[in-house]
Formats: C-alpha cells, structure tokens, sequence
C-alpha cells in the first residue's frame, strides 16, 4: 500500500477521543472551529494537514478539560434541597454587627480580585469604612438598634436593607453583602417529591 503525501506527515486521527470519560470526535472539533466563523474557518482550512492536526489536539483538550470541570462543580444542598447557607458568610446588618472590622477587611480581601472586575479600588474601600460606620450608627441611634435586633436567621436579604437608614447610608457594603447572599435558585426537585408513588 502506498501513502499519499498527507497520510505520510499527518498521524492518523480516530474517529473519536476520549478523555476523562467523555468523547468528542474530530468531526465535532472541526465544526466546532468552522462554527467560530469565517476567519477562523478559512484560517484552519489554510493550514498543512499537520498543522490542523495540532489545532484538533490543541482544541480537543481545552474543551474537554472545560466540560469535565464544570462536570465537576457540585451544588451545595440542604436536607430539603434549598442552596445550603452553611459556611455562608454573615450578610445581613445584623449580622454583621458581629463582626470586627478586620473581619470585615479580610473577607474583602478573599473577594477582592473579583471585585476589581467592576467595582473601583475607592468603592472597595467603602466597604469596610461602612461597616465601621454601621457599627457607630447602632451606638449612636437607639432606633437602629432596636430595629435591627427585632431580626434574625428568617428574615429576609431585603426586608433587612430595606431597613430606615440602612440602605440609604451604606449603599457598598450592602452590594457587597448582596454578592456573598446570592445562592444559585434550586436546580431539581426535593427528592421527596421524585420518589413519591
């Protein structure tokens, strides 16, 4: 048997790859980086056989590697199938009273790169300047104290910022607050109710 030109310099492909227990086959990659639109697609058409050979490897792990990590993200749930708020960190005003300002400082700090993705370093700052404030505020002003303490672990994200004088006066520390208290909605029904007969 005689080898053309291209089988001679191109490894042979198989039909399709697996890795990690999932497949793709090549057919799927190409139309994959066809899909990319048009330069991307002329550009891998001009390519020597060899060279879109390395481009299908190439593509191959970097899909395969994005599917199985997010094969492996797990939903935190409770016993009745609600997003789990254990280890959640404290949100709400009340809550937060709790904590020190150096807390209030390292937990900006674990977040802060995500935060410099949209918010500015003078807003970050805010944050834990806020909370000193907030702390000040329930000192300074009976009615604030009174009112926070009526709330507890049912009351709500908004009912507690909704709060007189709460929202208003430290508009960062609650976004901020409202990024840590954003659970996923539930994804599937309780398993009660799928093994019911």
């Amino acid at each position: 048997m005689e080898l053309t030109p291209d089988e001679a310099v191109v490894p042979v492909l198989q039909e399709f790859v697996v890795i990690g227990g999932r497949q793709v086959s090549y057919d799927d990659l190409t139309g994959f980086i066809q899909d990319q639109g048009i330069f991307t697609s002329q550009t891998f058409s001009a390519l020597q056989p060899e060279e879109r050979t390395e481009v299908l490897y190439a593509a191959r792990e970097i899909l395969l590697s994005i599917v199985n990590g997010l094969s492996s993200i797990e939903a935190l749930r409770d016993e009745v199938n609600n997003a789990s708020t254990e280890g959640m960190p404290p949100c709400l005003p009340h809550e937060l009273l709790a904590l020190k300002p150096r807390d209030v400082l390292q937990l900006v700090l674990k977040f802060h790169d995500r935060l410099l993705a949209s918010w500015n370093q003078n807003a970050i700052d805010l944050i834990v300047d806020q909370h000193k404030k907030l702390l000040n505020a329930v000192i300074k002003e009976p009615r604030l104290q009174t009112a926070l303490a009526r709330h507890n672990e049912q009351t709500d994200f908004s009912e507690a910022w909704r709060t007189p004088s709460i929202k208003d006066r430290f508009p960062e520390l609650m976004e901020f607050c409202g990024g840590l208290a954003s659970p996923f909605p539930p994804t599937r029904p309780p398993l009660k109710v799928i093994f019911q007969f």
